[in-house]
């Protein structure tokens, strides 16, 4: 226990979660918001405004944050996860509508630790006390800054340069023996981010009252305040890079149970019932360019192996015509409930997918699209527990 000023406890904090991203990156935070409401007096969720239902029917205050993942994810499909677009139309079409997504991403958690919430006219005033965040939610450090409250950071893929594995969003392999390649990664990136947002980032300040920061400052500025980092997943499957310094803590996966509360479609139990353990397929949020095509591949590569599937049609719309016999499609389902009943997993490799196929002692196959996907991939085949993927 920290120690106690003047003999007297420390007062409850108020606390602002402040979180982008999709559903796996999002859900961790809702097991961690519960933890904390329990020590009060308030925990605010700041997400996507298409998360509001889910945080509220948690018990848990909301805050929008601008922006939203389906059209970063289907710039990083497009790009073939790329921070940088590759072609001349990417440039002229995306290039602007992401500006304007790392503008409201930059911006909006100023208002998530000071105002009401917008969407609530009874809501309470709210003033943050302290802020945790992920690190895409870019305007975390400044807020914090501003307001002179502590900021620690939590994420389930690495953020912080180490010598052990390159920045996820690197676009590097995961091969032994590259220590200063996978070290130089992150700052790689941090400047590449840094060089599309830091005009972005200086008006931000100067609303603020902040002073610029200077170029040398802005790529590396967490890692250069020792930001406190909390990362989410489990040492004995990625273990705690040795270079990382005291500020940086690997805890383990966090689940957001919801087996207990879950009611499954009949048909999808009496799929379940009638025959062998199927192989799940489903690639979350990841949008998919001829979902189709890839459909028609799933259930032909079912039946090829003989065995029988559940498909999740996820944001990508996969299973548009009716199945065969042997698959049974899917809407949203509690993983921690399927997965278990499944002889397989096959998904996208989101981190919290991961976690929940693993943590059910199944067999991974993982068919990454972009960002951390790869790197989850990566630790799932080295850790033995499924196949090399591939992009």
């Amino acid at each position: 226990r920290a120690p106690l000023a003047f003999g007297r406890e420390p007062p409850p904090l108020s606390r602002a979660i402040l979180v982008t991203g999709t559903g796996g990156d999002v859900e961790p935070f809702s097991a961690i918001s519960q933890r904390l409401l329990r020590e009060g007096p308030r925990v605010r969720r700041s997400s996507h405004a298409e998360r509001r239902d889910f945080v509220e029917s948690n018990g848990l205050e909301f805050y929008p944050l601008g922006g939203g993942p389906r059209e970063l994810i289907a710039y990083m499909v497009r790009s073939g996860g790329k921070l940088l677009p590759t072609r001349v139309d990417q440039t002229q079409e995306d290039v602007p509508k992401k500006r304007q997504m790392l503008v409201e991403s930059i911006e909006t958690p100023w208002g998530a630790c000071t105002e009401k919430d917008p969407e609530r006219p009874d809501a309470k005033p709210f003033a943050a006390d302290a802020v945790i965040s992920n690190p895409p939610t870019y305007g975390h450090i400044h807020v914090a800054e501003a307001l002179r409250i502590p900021l620690q950071i939590v994420f389930t893929m690495p953020w912080t340069p180490t010598r052990a594995f390159p920045h996820a969003m690197a676009n590097l392999d995961f091969e032994s023996g590259r220590d200063l390649k996978n070290w130089l990664s992150y700052g790689v990136v941090d400047a590449l981010t840094w060089a599309g947002t830091s005009d972005l980032v200086g008006r931000f300040r100067d609303r603020l009252g902040l002073p610029r920061l200077r170029m040398g400052q802005g790529p590396g500025l967490l890692n250069d305040a020792t930001v406190p980092f909390c990362y989410l997943w489990s040492p004995s499957l990625v273990p705690r890079p040795d270079d990382w310094g005291d500020h940086v803590d690997v805890a383990d996966f966090v689940f957001f149970e919801q087996e207990g509360e879950f009611e499954p479609p009949e048909d999808l139990v009496g799929f379940l019932d009638v025959g062998d353990p199927p192989i799940y397929v489903g690639f979350g949020s990841c949008v998919i360019e001829d979902p189709e095509g890839l459909t028609r591949t799933i259930f032909d590569a079912l039946f090829a192996a003989g065995k029988r599937g559940v498909v999740s049609a996820g944001l990508g719309g996969l299973g548009s015509k009716a199945p065969p016999e042997h698959v049974h499609l899917v809407g949203e389902v509690a993983h921690d409930w399927l997965f278990p009943r499944c002889a397989a997993v096959c998904h996208h490799g989101g981190a919290g997918t991961t976690a929940t196929g693993l943590r059910a002692g199944r067999p991974t196959v993982v068919v990454p699209f972009f960002g951390d996907q790869p790197f989850w991939g990566a630790m799932v085949a080295r850790a033995g527990a499924g196949p090399v993927s591939y992009t």
